[in-house]
């Protein structure tokens, strides 16, 4: 395994926090951004094997309530 570069590795943390204070803070529009137009999120609930819910494309992340 390719070992990740200090750069890589701090980018993907910054996604991280990016995605948790946008969750978080109810930030749909910081929250789709985090995604490509083709992202699909799928939300699986407490230890479910199965997704709970499945969204599909940015504009569907907006109208998540």
């Amino acid at each position: 395994m390719t070992e990740l570069s200090v750069e890589d590795q701090l980018q993907i943390h910054e996604l991280i926090a990016k995605y948790s204070f946008a969750w978080d803070g109810a930030d749909i529009e910081g929250f789709a951004a985090l995604f490509t137009d083709q992202a699909v999120c799928r939300f699986f609930l407490n230890g479910a094997e199965t997704p709970d819910t499945e969204i599909s494309g940015r504009d569907a992340l907006r109208q998540v309530d």
